[in-house]
């Protein structure tokens, strides 16, 4: 069933009353009960009435109980007088719920919902779905406390009532909404966890097939190489993308993935002649630097003394 909850900060108990007994439907047929035939599963539900006095088809008298309760209320500023609550069932189970259904299922929401509250209950059938109108107090019956419930623990009362009709009323399968969403939303999130642990699962299977084939890739490179030049051209004969990091070949890229020389070395025990390698390297780049810093310091020299020289001609001609 799906229940809504609306509430009124009027005293406006006399209307409400009016409207859950069909007052207007009785007016409008000359005082009868209704203007259309009596439907067999009407009937009205009281609920902590005894200590009024109240006679059940008296819309005064009802409407005076809930009046004379609301007096025991705390004033507050916008204070909820009452609550009108509406349970609904499906269309589609409409011929297959009888009286008894609907007197125990409004017995077991009241239960939940407002065991200590003053409540008038009572099934409307001039739609084309059954439903149940509630009327609730704002406080307690005889003192002050207020009947409001938090979000969660009115969410908590519509799946209690919802999983009590399932549990008693299978055939109303139609009408089964808000636990049925929350096992389906369940159901859902743990589809979705297996699916993505065994998508993990199967990419790390991937991977590791990957890794197991760069690696073996690399073994057989590095055993080859006397230097990282050596290195690169093997790796680079067997189809990999190198990458370099300050001018100098650090690893490979293999799908938008970067492996390090070093790591990759160090996982098959070739880390010591990784760093040979590199120390080479490392080697050639200070040889290549101190000679080019050689050749600009000949540069240098042989200008001054182009220089002087020049100077020394010009001194000769004056």
């Amino acid at each position: 069933m799906i229940i809504n909850s609306n509430t009124r900060k009027d005293i406006s108990f006399r209307q409400l009353v009016g409207y859950i007994y069909e007052e207007h439907l009785r007016e409008a047929d000359g005082g009868k009960k209704e203007q259309k035939k009596i439907d067999e599963r009407d009937f009205v539900l009281l609920h902590n009435f005894q200590d009024y006095g109240v006679d059940i088809d008296n819309i005064e008298d009802v409407s005076d109980a809930f009046l004379e309760n609301d007096k025991q209320r705390k004033r507050r500023k916008n204070g909820v007088t009452m609550y009108h609550e509406i349970a609904s069932f499906a269309p589609e189970d409409q011929d297959k719920i009888t009286r008894s259904m609907l007197y125990d299922m409004a017995r077991k929401y009241i239960e939940l919902r407002a065991k200590n509250g003053l409540v008038l209950a009572r099934p409307h059938f001039d739609k084309k779905h059954v439903h149940i109108h509630f009327m609730i107090s704002g406080n307690e019956q005889g003192n002050n406390r207020s009947m409001r419930v938090s979000k969660e623990q009115f969410k908590g009362q519509r799946r209690a009532m919802e999983e009590y009709q399932l549990s008693k009323y299978p055939q109303l399968a139609k009408s089964y909404v808000q636990s049925r969403d929350g096992v389906q939303k369940r159901q859902k999130y743990n589809r979705n966890k297996q699916e993505k642990i065994k998508q993990q699962m199967e990419n790390r299977k991937a991977d590791f097939s990957v890794v197991a084939l760069i690696l073996e890739d690399f073994q057989s490179a590095i055993s080859k190489a006397h230097n990282l030049k050596t290195l690169v051209k093997e790796m680079n004969g067997k189809g990999y993308e190198v990458y370099e990091r300050k001018g100098q070949a650090t690893g490979i890229v293999v799908n938008n993935r970067k492996y390090r020389f070093t790591t990759l070395a160090a996982k098959i025990k070739y880390s010591e002649k990784m760093d040979l390698i590199l120390s080479n390297k490392k080697a050639v780049l200070e040889t290549e630097r101190r000679i080019e810093k050689d050749l600009a310091d000949l540069r240098r020299l042989r200008e001054k003394r182009e220089r002087e020289q020049e100077r020394n001609r010009n001194n000769r001609k004056r």
